[in-house]
């Protein structure tokens, strides 16, 4: 059997990292787009001279490359909370980009499925176990 492409989505700090993470320990194997993007439009690359803004799964229209989108959602004050321990911003930069991106509920409203990241690592971990056996079984 071909293993079912899923299309990992979620806002800024809700933990998509984590998931994909999972995922890897799981058996899955997780290519991060976000990180291939990045690399490909660094400052000073040819990418860079070429793209004006980042191509996210749905955003782009990528949603038929994949069999199945999952989403990882968090309330909004976890993300931020995530977001100011990991990175160099200011509250007001972490609002912004936030704001920047595609909603929540947009999101949920594309999502095959909805990986809910506002508890215990435990919890998020039970979660993407039980999608993943669900998916191979």
């Amino acid at each position: 059997m071909v293993a079912p492409i899923i299309g990992l989505t979620g806002g800024i700090g809700a933990g998509k990292s984590t998931v994909a993470g999972i995922l890897t320990q799981l058996g899955a194997r997780v290519i991060d787009a976000d990180r291939i993007g990045h690399e490909a439009y660094r400052p000073g690359s040819e990418g860079f001279a070429r793209v004006v803004e980042a191509a996210v799964l749905l955003e782009a229209g990528w949603r038929p490359l994949v069999d199945r989108v999952w989403a990882v959602s968090t309330r909004r004050e976890h993300a931020v909370a995530r977001i100011l321990a990991a990175r160099d911003l200011t509250r007001e930069e972490v609002e912004r980009r936030l704001d920047a991106q595609m909603s929540d509920a947009e999101r949920r409203r594309h999502a095959d499925l909805v990986i809910e990241n506002d508890g215990s690592p435990a919890a998020l971990r039970a979660a993407v176990e039980a999608a993943w056996r669900t998916l191979v079984s």
